[in-house]
């Protein structure tokens, strides 16, 4: 909220009023939503995958919801992904 209330934060305008419309729910979120910090959790392998798991899958998700251009920028990105990240 600190960056709300400093004009010289870099926010956009309509960051700044939807952050601030937010205010109420912000300053009880952390009551309401708490974050379990207690549980085990397995390894998890940061790098991202090479090819999706499921290619027929996401086409007919792309072809479903039109999201063909969009899938295809997502396989070169993997296709390029460095799996060392």
């Amino acid at each position: 909220m600190a960056a709300v209330d400093d004009p010289a934060s870099g926010l956009t305008p309509a960051q700044r009023r939807r952050l601030d419309e937010a205010r109420p729910y912000l300053a009880v979120a952390p009551k309401v939503v708490r974050v379990a910090d207690d549980v085990p959790l397995p390894g998890f392998d940061p790098a991202l995958p090479r090819e999706p798991r499921d290619p027929s899958g996401l086409d007919e998700l792309a072809a479903r919801w039109g999201l063909g251009r969009a899938v295809g920028r997502l396989r070169t990105e993997l296709a390029g992904a460095n799996p060392s990240h």
